[in-house]
């Protein structure tokens, strides 16, 4: 509903992620992710690491809209990832997710909320140092129940329940 800008560093990882909504057409972001580190960032106390630079670099461009109570987003993605002396561009990616909230009526449960996001649904490739790599699909399945165990509290909890499923992997699910 706003202008959003995030940002973040630490000495591997860095992060900027803008997200423009517009009134009538949704919302569109920018993101720039960049994972790795350089030959001086490493341990020098192992040879073996000291002369290893790994760094990827990630282009994300969203979009997103809310549509008859559903909300809708698309990410398109390039990476670009230099390992020693051979780097190379990925062929652009697809991510997809649809949420929707749900109101039961019940004075303990105010919402539900669901949603499906579907990783790399458009699979990446990279050739790199005369390999080529496919990134692997994945899809995250989400439910969550806002309750308000005492309305005297002035607090709500929230659960949430996740089943990932990546492929050629058996699938995990989280709970919080």
């Amino acid at each position: 509903e706003r202008l959003s800008l995030g940002i973040f560093h630490d000495r591997f990882y860095d992060y900027l992620g803008v997200v423009l909504p517009t009134m009538d057409i949704g919302s569109f972001g920018f993101g720039l992710f960049r994972l790795g580190a350089d030959r001086e960032e490493c341990d020098s106390s192992n040879p073996l690491v000291d002369e290893v630079y790994n760094s990827r670099l990630a282009l994300y461009l969203a979009y997103g809209r809310s549509l008859s109570r559903y909300d809708i987003g698309l990410a398109l993605m390039l990476e670009h990832h230099s390992l020693n002396s051979s780097s190379a561009f990925s062929s652009p990616g697809l991510n997809l997710s649809i949420s929707r909230r749900f109101v039961p009526r019940l004075n303990w449960l105010p919402e539900v909320a669901a949603s499906l996001n579907g990783h790399n649904l458009i699979e990446p490739e990279i050739k790199l140092a005369d390999e080529r790599i496919k990134y692997p699909y994945s899809i995250d399945a989400g439910v969550s129940l806002k309750l308000i165990p005492n309305r005297k509290w002035h607090n709500d909890v929230t659960f949430s329940a996740k089943v990932t499923k990546v492929e050629r992997l058996d699938p995990e699910i989280a709970l919080g």
